[in-house]
C-alpha cells in the first residue's frame, strides 16, 4: 500500500488529522497501559480501526523502550517489526515517540540515571536506522516537562526526587538526553521531521503576591526547549533560579555547545491545562482557570517565542459525551482562528484512540478506573475483555478529517517566515520574576474557591473581529448547574459548541455578616462558565441587592471572557424573577425565554412571579416552551413562541440494555422485580401512590432515585419495600436503569404537573424497559402508544404485572425508535436557527429600548422549581 506523506507536518502538506494510542509504561512501577487496555492483545484490530473505521492516516504511537531493549545494547525487534510493519501495510504514517513515558529497569534511576542520555541516543539511532523508511516523523522524548516534574519534583516516578533540588538534576539529564536524541535523528535521517511534544500548561492569578510564581510557571514551560536550543546562559530569565537549585554550569555549557531545535512543536493541550493560582488559609493552591487562555492564547505564546510550526499533539477531555464534543468543537474553532491569524498550526491529534486507565493518580496506583476520553469507549465484558465501542465523537472526528483543510481553514504559508530581527527579539531574555520559595507551591490537585479580582492573564488577550452572526449567551437560571443534569444543561452545553455561555445562578447567602458580596466563577465544561453571587444573609434584604447583582454579573462577563466574546450577548432566561433586576440594564442582541415549567404553580411561588413573567414575555424576541400544554398557553400571548419538548442522549441511556453494563451494589441487593424511578422528588411526585402500590405488592421493590427537595424526607410515605435512594450522578443512571424491570413515572396530578413534559419519558424509552406512567397531559398526548398509562394504584399495578409477565415487545421497539429519533442535537439546531433569526431582526431594526424596572420595586425571593 502506498505510504502516507513522507513529511506530513511540513512542506505545504494538508492539515494533519490524527489519533494517538496511550502508550505509557513505567517498568519500575509495573505500569503498562498496553497491557492494562489490552492493546497488546488487540493491537492488530486497534491499528486497523484507525484506517478502516476513522479513515485516518496519521497515528501517534510508541513501542515501549523495555520491549525493544530488554538489556543494554541488546535489541529485540519482534514487536516493533510486527506493529510498524502493519502500519506500513495499512498506509499509516506514524508520529513515533522514541520514548513516551518510562525507561527499562536496567536504568536503575530511570530518567535520573547518569547513563540515561547516552542510552536514549543509542535507542534513537537504532530505531531510526531500522524504521526510517516507515517512520518519517519522530518525537524523541514525550513530555519532558511532565517527566521532570513527576520524577524530580513531585516524587511520583523514579528517581523520586522532591522539590527543586530533586528537579534540577533530573531536568539536566532529560534536556541532554533530548538534545542527543534529536542529533541522532538528524544524523541517521536528515530528511525526517522532528517534533518535541510537551505539556502546554498555562497559569494566571488574581493575587498580586502570586504574580512572580505565576510568571515563573509560565516561563518554566519553555525551559526545556530553551535548554535544548542552547539559549540558557547567564542572561536568561531563569538562569539564577535553575543554577541556584542544582543545575550545573557544566551541563549548561554542554547544552550551549550542542544546540538542537525541533522542526515542529507539539502542544499537549487539555481542558485541564489552564490553571489559576490562589492563596488561601493553607497557603497557595491551584484550580482550573475560570477564564482560560485557551489553545489560542497558548499557541500564540509559543509562536511568538519560537516562530516554529505547531501541532496539537494531544488533546481530550473527560466527562459527559457532550463535553467531549464541545471540547473538540472549541479546539477546531481555535485552530481555525489561529490559522486565520497566520499562526502555523498544522495538525490535531486526539489522544487517545480508546480510553485509558488510572491516570488520575499519575499512574501511581492500580485500581482499574476507566477514563472516558477516547474516540472509542472501553467497556468491561463479563469475560474480562475490554471491548472497543465507537462513540459519536469518533464519527464527528472522522467527518472533520474527511473535510481536511476545509474544517480548519487554509493557512497562508507565504506569511510564515519569521524575520531575523523577530527571532532575535524572541531569543532575548525575559524580565526575571521575583521568585518565591518552593514551599509555597501547591500540591497537585489542591483546589480552593475563586477570587474576585480581575485576572492577570498568562498571555495577552487578542480581541478578534466579531462576525455579525456571532454571539455569546448570558443565562439567568433558578436551577443550579450542578444540581440535576436536565433541560438547561442539555441545551446550553450544545449551544456552547458555537457560542460562549455564562450561566448566572441565583445568589447564595452564605458569607459572614459584614463581608462584601462577590461572584465566584467556575468553568464547568468547554465554553460554559457558571457565575454564582455570594453574600451575607443581610444582603437578601438590602435595597442595593439588584444593583449589586448587576455589578457582579458585569464583572463575571468581563472576567470570564476578557476578549469581548460576551459583548452584547443574547440574554437567555429561565427565571422571570431574574428579569426584574437585569432586563433593560444590559446591552444585548436578543432576549430568549425558555419556559420549561409553569413556575407560578409550583409550591412556594412568590406572588410577583406572574407579573415579572408577563413583562419578560412582552420583551422576549423568541419564546421556547418545554411542553405542548405549556406552549398552547404561551402562544396566546407571544407570536414567536415555539414548542420544543425534551430530547434524549440515546446512546447514554441505551447502555441499560447492554448485559455488560454493571449494576450498582446499592440496588442490586433489592428483591425483584424492581419498579424504578429517577428524577427530582418534590411536590410533583405522588409518594402516597407509591406507598399504596408497595402495599398491594409487598414482594416488589420500588427504587426511587433522586434528590428530595421542598419536602421533609421524614414525611415521605415509607414502606419496607420502598427505597428513597437520594440523588445519583447522571453518568450512572443507565447502570441503575439496568436493574429496573419496569420504569415508572409516579407523577401526582396537581397544579405543578398540569403543564410538565417530563424529560425522563424519552430517557426511559431509550433503556428498552417497559414504561408505565400516571396520566399527565403531555405524557398521554405524546406517549400513550408506547407506554401504559393509568391513574389508580390498582390499575397501575395491573399495568406493571402485564409488563412483567407479557411485555409488549413491539411497543418497546417503537419506544426505542421514538427515543432514537429525539436527540437533543436536532432540537438545538432548530433553536439556534430561531435565535439567529431574532439576532438578525434586532440587527436590522436597531436595539429596542427596554425600560428597566425601578430597584425600589424589587424584593428578592428564590424562584421555585427543580
Amino acid at each position: 500500500m502506498e505510504r502516507a506523506d513522507t513529511r506530513p507536518l511540513l512542506d505545504g502538506a494538508p492539515f494533519v488529522w490524527g489519533v494517538g494510542i496511550e502508550s505509557s509504561t513505567l517498568p519500575h512501577l509495573d505500569v503498562d497501559q498496553f497491557e492494562w487496555t489490552q492493546h497488546n492483545r488487540f493491537w492488530r484490530d486497534d491499528l486497523r480501526r484507525v484506517v478502516e473505521e476513522l479513515g485516518l492516516r496519521h497515528l501517534r504511537y510508541a513501542i515501549p523502550w523495555h520491549y525493544v531493549e530488554p538489556e543494554p545494547g541488546r535489541f529485540d525487534w519482534t514487536i516493533a517489526d510486527e506493529r510498524l510493519g502493519l502500519c506500513s501495510e495499512l498506509g499509516i504514517a506514524p508520529l513515533l515517540d522514541v520514548m513516551h513515558f518510562g525507561t527499562p529497569r536496567w536504568l536503575r534511576q530511570a530518567v535520573g540515571d547518569p547513563r540515561f542520555p547516552e542510552a536514549l541516543e543509542r535507542l534513537t539511532t537504532a530505531l531510526v536506522e531500522r524504521y526510517g523508511s516507515i517512520v518519517r516523523t519522530w518525537c524523541p522524548f514525550n513530555e519532558p516537562l511532565v517527566t521532570s516534574l513527576f520524577s524530580g519534583d513531585f516524587g511520583f516516578w523514579p528517581p523520586h526526587g522532591r522539590r527543586w533540588r530533586g528537579y534540577m538534576p533530573v531536568l539536566a539529564r532529560v534536556a541532554i538526553a533530548t538534545s542527543r536524541a534529536i542529533a541522532a535523528i538528524r544524523r541517521s535521517d536528515p530528511g525526517a521531521t522532528i517534533v518535541v511534544c510537551d505539556a502546554a500548561d498555562t497559569f494566571q492569578t488574581s493575587d498580586e503576591t502570586l504574580r512572580s510564581e505565576c510568571a515563573l510557571r509560565n516561563l518554566r514551560r519553555f525551559l526545556l526547549l530553551d535548554l535544548v536550543g542552547g539559549r540558557v546562559d547567564a542572561q536568561h530569565s531563569l538562569h539564577e533560579w535553575i543554577t541556584g537549585h542544582g543545575f550545573t554550569e557544566l551541563d549548561l555549557e554542554w547544552l550551549r555547545l550542542h544546540p538542537q531545535a525541533p522542526d515542529v512543536i507539539g502542544l499537549d493541550y487539555y481542558a485541564h491545562s489552564d490553571w489559576q493560582l490562589e492563596r488561601g488559609p493553607k497557603g497557595m493552591s491551584q484550580r482550573r482557570a475560570s477564564a482560560p487562555a485557551g489553545l489560542r492564547g497558548v499557541a500564540r505564546a509559543y509562536h511568538e517565542r519560537y516562530g516554529l510550526p505547531m501541532i496539537v499533539s494531544e488533546t481530550s477531555i473527560e466527562g459527559k459525551p457532550v463535553a467531549r464534543e464541545g471540547w473538540l468543537a472549541q479546539i477546531v474553532r481555535d485552530i481555525r482562528r489561529l490559522r486565520e491569524e497566520h499562526v502555523p498550526l498544522v495538525g490535531l491529534v486526539w489522544w487517545p484512540l480508546f480510553d485509558h486507565l488510572d491516570w488520575d493518580g499519575a499512574l501511581t496506583h492500580r485500581i482499574g478506573k476507566l477514563h472516558e476520553v477516547g474516540l472509542f469507549k472501553l467497556a468491561r465484558r463479563p469475560d474480562g475483555v475490554l471491548q472497543r465501542i465507537r462513540t459519536p465523537l469518533a464519527t464527528t472526528f472522522a467527518e472533520l478529517a474527511q473535510r481536511g483543510d476545509e474544517a480548519v481553514g487554509e493557512l497562508d504559508r507565504t506569511r510564515l517566515a519569521v524575520p531575523t530581527e523577530a527571532l532575535e527579539e524572541m531569543a532575548a531574555p525575559l524580565p526575571a520574576p521575583r521568585l518565591r520559595e518552593s514551599a509555597e507551591r501547591p500540591e497537585l490537585g489542591e483546589v480552593s474557591g475563586a477570587a474576585a479580582a480581575p485576572l492577570v492573564a498568562a498571555a495577552p488577550a487578542v480581541r478578534p473581529p466579531r462576525a455579525a452572526a456571532a454571539y455569546g449567551v448570558v443565562v439567568f437560571s433558578h436551577l443550579r448547574w450542578g444540581f440535576v443534569w436536565q433541560r438547561p444543561q442539555q441545551l446550553l452545553s450544545r449551544f456552547a459548541k458555537e457560542h460562549p455561555v455564562l450561566f448566572v445562578e441565583e445568589p447564595v447567602f452564605d458569607l459572614p455578616d459584614g463581608q462584601t458580596p462577590r461572584v465566584e466563577l467556575h468553568r464547568v465544561m468547554p465554553n460554559v462558565t457558571v457565575a454564582c453571587p455570594h453574600g451575607p444573609i443581610a444582603w437578601s434584604r438590602s435595597p442595593g441587592l439588584p444593583a449589586d447583582l448587576r455589578r457582579l454579573t458585569q464583572e463575571a462577563i468581563e472576567r470570564s471572557h476578557p476578549d469581548g466574546e460576551l459583548a452584547a450577548p443574547v440574554l437567555w432566561y429561565y427565571s422571570p424573577l431574574a428579569a426584574s433586576w437585569s432586563l433593560g440594564w444590559f446591552e444585548h442582541r436578543a432576549v430568549v425565554y425558555d419556559c420549561m415549567d409553569e413556575l407560578s404553580q409550583f409550591a412556594g411561588a412568590p406572588a410577583q412571579l406572574r407579573e415579572h413573567e408577563q413583562r419578560l414575555l412582552q420583551h422576549a424576541d423568541v419564546v421556547f416552551a418545554g411542553g405542548y400544554e405549556l406552549w398552547t398557553k404561551k402562544r396566546d400571548v407571544h407570536e414567536n413562541a415555539h414548542f420544543f419538548g425534551c430530547g434524549v442522549e440515546f446512546e447514554h441511556f441505551a447502555q441499560a440494555g447492554d448485559p455488560a453494563t454493571p449494576i450498582p451494589p446499592d440496588i442490586d441487593f433489592m428483591q425483584r422485580p424492581i419498579v424504578g424511578w429517577f428524577g427530582v422528588v418534590d411536590e410533583r411526585v405522588d409518594h402516597h401512590l407509591v406507598a399504596e402500590m408497595a402495599r398491594l405488592r409487598p414482594d416488589w421493590s420500588f427504587a426511587m432515585i433522586g434528590p428530595i427537595v421542598k419536602i421533609d424526607p421524614n414525611l415521605l410515605s415509607h414502606a419496607p419495600n420502598v427505597f428513597w435512594m437520594g440523588g445519583r450522578d447522571y453518568s450512572n443512571l443507565p447502570n441503575y436503569c439496568r436493574a429496573f424491570d419496569v420504569c415508572f413515572m409516579s407523577f401526582a396530578l396537581n397544579a405543578a404537573t398540569e403543564f410538565i413534559n417530563p424529560t425522563k419519558a424519552l430517557e426511559y424509552l431509550a433503556t428498552g424497559r417497559p414504561c408505565v406512567s400516571t396520566p399527565v397531559k403531555d405524557v398521554v398526548r405524546q406517549y400513550a402508544d408506547v407506554m401504559d398509562i393509568a391513574g389508580t394504584p390498582e390499575a397501575l399495578v395491573a399495568c406493571i404485572e402485564r409488563a412483567l409477565t407479557a411485555p409488549d415487545e413491539e411497543r418497546i421497539r417503537r419506544g426505542i425508535e421514538r427515543a432514537r429519533a429525539a436527540g437533543w442535537e436536532g432540537i438545538v439546531a432548530q433553536m439556534q436557527e430561531l435565535v439567529a433569526g431574532a439576532v438578525g431582526r434586532r440587527a436590522r431594526s436597531g436595539p429596542a429600548r427596554i425600560e428597566p424596572l425601578p430597584d425600589a420595586l424589587f424584593a428578592y425571593a428564590p424562584t421555585p422549581g427543580s
